[in-house]
Order: C-alpha cells, then sequence, then structure tokens
C-alpha cells in the first residue's frame, strides 16, 4: 500500500515560520499565557499532526472547550517558551526535552483579558500521551493537510447567546474562540486564505 505525501513538509514548515515576524505586544494590564501548537511528525517525511485538548468540564470559564496546550506564565517560567513546555508536560505528559521550537504566531488577545503567546513545536515520532484528568478530558490530533482543507462554518454558543462564531469541526469536536483564531493564523502562514 503506498502512502500519500504529505502537501505540507516539515521544511516548508520550517521555511514558513522562519520568514514570518511575529508581532509581539506587551501587554500590562492583561494575564500572560503562552500556548504549543505542537507539531507531531511521526516518522520522518510521514503526515504532520497538530496537537489539541478538549479541556475538562468544570466551571472555569474554558471547561470543554478545545484548545493548544498551554496555560498562565508562572514566575518560575525563564519566558514565554518555557511557560508552552511547562504547561504542555502538565497537562498531556509531553516530554519537553524534545520539543524543539520552530516559531511563533502572533500575539492573541483573548476576550477574558488573556495575552496569548502562541509558539510553534515541533516533536519527531511517538510519545506517551498522559492526560491531566483535572485539566484535560481529551487529547486528540488532526493532520495537518485536513485542517488546511477543512471548511469553516459558524456556531453560537450558549454562555455568549447572540453571538456567531467561526469554528473549525473534526468529527465531533468544534474548535472555536481564541484558538480557531491562532489556528487560522498558523494555517494562513502555510497558504490557506480561503474561507478563513
Amino acid at each position: 500500500m503506498q502512502t500519500q505525501s504529505p502537501s505540507v513538509s516539515l521544511a516548508s514548515l520550517r521555511s514558513r515560520l522562519a520568514a514570518h515576524q511575529p508581532v509581539e505586544r506587551t501587554q500590562h494590564n492583561l494575564k500572560p499565557a503562552a500556548v504549543l501548537v505542537l507539531v507531531i511528525e511521526r516518522t520522518a517525511g510521514s503526515q504532520l499532526e497538530v496537537l489539541f485538548i478538549r479541556r475538562a468540564d468544570g466551571t472555569d470559564i474554558h471547561a470543554g472547550q478545545v484548545a493548544f496546550p498551554g496555560g498562565s506564565c508562572e514566575v518560575s517560567d525563564a519566558d514565554a517558551w518555557q511557560t508552552a513546555l511547562r504547561e504542555a508536560s502538565e497537562e498531556v505528559g509531553l516530554p519537553a526535552e524534545r520539543v524543539e521550537c520552530i516559531g511563533r504566531l502572533n500575539d492573541y488577545q483573548t476576550i477574558t483579558d488573556f495575552h496569548v503567546s502562541p509558539f510553534v513545536g515541533v516533536i519527531h515520532g511517538e510519545f506517551e500521551v498522559v492526560p491531566d484528568p483535572i485539566e484535560v478530558a481529551e487529547v486528540f490530533r488532526v493532520p495537518l493537510d485536513a485542517l488546511l482543507t477543512m471548511r469553516m462554518d459558524t456556531h453560537t454558543w450558549e454562555h455568549i447567546p447572540g453571538v456567531r462564531f467561526q469554528v473549525f469541526r473534526y468529527g465531533d469536536q468544534v474548535i472555536w474562540g481564541a484558538t480557531a483564531e491562532m489556528l487560522k493564523s498558523f494555517l494562513s502562514l502555510l497558504g490557506r486564505t480561503e474561507n478563513l
């Protein structure tokens, strides 16, 4: 059986991210946070995948939402990249020492007053996913090629009546809000412009 070659190679991804000059903002009145857009290359030249989490249900404003691993900066974090790695390690058991930072997306301000620094990292090969059940309900991967061709939809959310959001749908998962906006930024760097 012949496998289909990926439309976006890791070399192409590196090149596009290297050419990108991220807009970094300093917002002293916002809570600093960082997320990791984790790209997984299972074997050399294989189809790239992006890792997502669905946050655990609860009373938190972000409960039940699909997100990139990440969270609030702590004083002990050397920088925002270290925040993203620490949070991903805590949330999904990511072996931080195996992750290479290959770029950064534009900073993003959420409607919940977070100033988010999104980083793109790559890991080669598999790793054992160990979700923290207090923070994470589910971990899933989406092929990068699927994200590049996925149709966007609009969706209303019961917590914010009357507002329609652009969303990505993957199976039963709905990617919306800040995560969808950061994903759109990432995909536009890779050449996706339609339906964004």
